[in-house]
């Protein structure tokens, strides 16, 4: 990271930013002091939060089950259900588990520590793009309290870790680049395979090494060579694992569904697949959009009309096509969420028990259609940042133009197949949080002297996001905790049978026989009454989201009743 704050704003080219971001003589803070900044504010927030919790969350009981098999028979086992490369996860994990065991608790911890490096890494690439410390605390902060960002970091899923090891290779190779440092330059090389090894989207990454290369140095046979050869190497590691998984009878079942789908543009007509394209393209940037909505607003109105207007006639254009052609027709009958997944309503999961809209938090419509409204405005900025960031980048060659180049490249890429993939979820897009704060800093921060009015503005933005995620996070830890305490006095005190109880998504794929089907169980367990189940008790929980208290109820099917176990305390 950058040692001292004026020495990286001297010289700077005009597309590295203002000298009001870099410089921040006034105000401005340490990088060491920054550094502890981030490291104990993360480290308060997960006390906070709490992540201690024996239970496993969405998809993570997948991916935490190689990790089990891995500390009890030495040899790493995959779930038939892994669509993921997962290596560099699993090993990842383990370490936490080492000192006593298994647990999700300990994963959940590896996570923490992984996003960390995330936000340190994003902190390091704002300083090499020319930000100054102040401005790159706030950029890092846009990505930590990032309600996607911050509720996956409290699981063993496989997108922060990405994110992570992404965001470290990323930084170690620009700084390599720029010093022309080897070690730094194989660390990062490292880093970049450690993040393939968790999602083959990590071939995002060494693709777009390889198209910044022979762009910044022009086609010829020899930079052609050399060019390839980062490709080469990520496709040579996904090759060789994959290999690997197969001579070893490890492959998953599932493994590598979403590519094999992707690469089957083939059976798609012309019409549906542009319609995809399309519709992924503006789901993309109205998510991103929300989820930079803070620099945007610390940007100011001035430096976006001016960016508008210096491409007046390109901007138009495009805002018109996309958004006349595509965005209107398919957001007309939408609401925010777009996509399922974390994010639902007010509110983080997924809810992975039977629910009522009405049992669970909700802003109502008009909450949403102004969110839709701002989403679209906010995509159209990103949009004309984007656009003039390949505009940058054709016409001229300053000093960040490297990693500007290679942001662009990776978003590009790792974005390619996001529109054919038969199920797409918001915490895919995570990674085009900390790529377009980058692109929108190198790009926007140009003579721009944002007023107290609009930072005021963006700190007020900044603290929303922030408290949404700490009180969504908080409360999906919490119903999840009641809902396992209530599975567990079923199951162990009760010594009813898993396969009578239909405990949600997670229990019903960890402690059912996979043959089972859900359906017509003795037991339910949900957020609201369900016809034909009568309530025989309940597990309230506090949240910090309105309206204040939650219950999981355990519900018993009438028809069932003479069948099932009832202790005396059902009664």
């Amino acid at each position: 990271m950058a040692e001292n704050e004026d020495s990286k704003g001297a010289g700077a080219s005009p597309a590295s930013g203002d000298a009001r971001f870099r410089n921040e003589s006034h105000g401005s803070v340490s990088d060491r002091f920054a550094v502890a900044v981030i490291a104990f504010g993360w480290a308060a927030l997960a006390i906070i939060v709490n992540p201690i919790a024996e239970v496993p969350l969405n998809d993570d009981w997948a991916y935490s089950y190689a990790v089990r098999s891995l500390l009890e028979t030495g040899v790493l086992k995959l779930s038939p259900w892994d669509t993921s490369n997962l290596f560099s996860q699993v090993y990842w994990g383990a370490l936490f588990c080492l000192p006593f065991g298994f647990s999700y608790t300990a994963l959940r911890l590896s996570t923490l520590t992984i996003a960390l490096a995330a936000l340190l890494a994003l902190y390091g690439l704002m300083r090499e793009a020319g930000a100054g410390s102040t401005t790159s605390l706030f950029s890092v902060l846009i990505l930590a309290l990032n309600p996607l960002f911050f509720e996956l970091s409290f699981t063993f899923m496989t997108d922060v870790p990405f994110v992570g090891f992404t965001l470290v290779a990323t930084y170690l190779l620009v700084r390599g680049v720029k010093r022309q440092s080897r070690m730094e330059l194989v660390l990062g090389l490292l880093a970049a395979t450690a993040a393939l090894l968790t999602r083959q989207t990590g071939l995002a990454l060494f693709f777009a090494l390889s198209l910044s290369y022979l762009v910044r140095n022009g086609l010829s046979k020899r930079n052609a060579i050399k060019a390839a050869a980062p490709a080469l190497l990520g496709l040579s590691v996904q090759f060789s694992y994959q290999t690997w998984l197969k001579m070893t009878g490890r492959m998953p079942a599932l493994f590598g569904k979403q590519a094999k789908a992707v690469f089957d543009v083939t059976s798609m007509s012309m019409s549906f697949a542009s319609e995809h394209l399309a519709s992924g393209v503006v789901f993309a940037l109205a998510y991103v959009g929300l989820f930079v909505l803070p620099l945007l607003l610390l940007i100011g109105h001035g430096r976006l009309r001016d960016l508008w207007l210096n491409q007046r006639w390109i901007a138009i254009l495009t805002s018109v096509m996309l958004f006349t052609l595509a965005a209107v027709p398919l957001l007309r009958h939408q609401t925010i969420p777009l996509v399922g997944n974390v994010l639902y309503d007010i509110g983080l999961g997924p809810v992975t028990v039977r629910a009522d809209l009405h049992t669970l938090p909700s802003a109502g419509p008009v909450f949403w259609k102004t969110a839709k409204l701002i989403s679209l405005v906010a995509a159209v900025l990103v949009l004309q940042a984007l656009i003039s960031a390949v505009l940058l980048l054709a016409r001229s060659r300053g000093q960040h133009q490297e990693l500007l180049l290679l942001l662009v490249a990776t978003g590009a890429i790792y974005f390619a197949p996001l529109p054919f993939v038969p199920q797409i979820y918001d915490r895919y897009y995570l990674l085009f949080v900390p790529l377009a704060t980058l692109v929108l800093f190198i790009v926007c921060s140009q003579g721009n002297a944002p007023s107290r009015g609009w930072t005021a503005l963006a700190v007020l933005c900044l603290l929303t996001y922030g408290s949404f995620a700490i009180a969504g996070t908080h409360d999906y830890l919490a119903w999840n905790r009641s809902r396992w305490q209530a599975l567990r006095t079923l199951t162990v005190a009760r010594h009813i049978p898993p396969e009578q109880i239909d405990g949600g998504y997670e229990f019903n794929r960890t402690c059912r026989s996979a043959e089972h089907k859900s359906g017509g169980d003795d037991l339910l367990l949900s957020f609201c009454p369900s016809p034909g189940y009568v309530e025989v008790e309940r597990y309230t929980f506090r949240r910090w989201l309105p309206p204040g208290e939650g219950a999981i109820l355990v519900l018993r099917k009438i028809s069932s009743a003479p069948t099932v176990p009832r202790a005396g305390n059902f009664e």
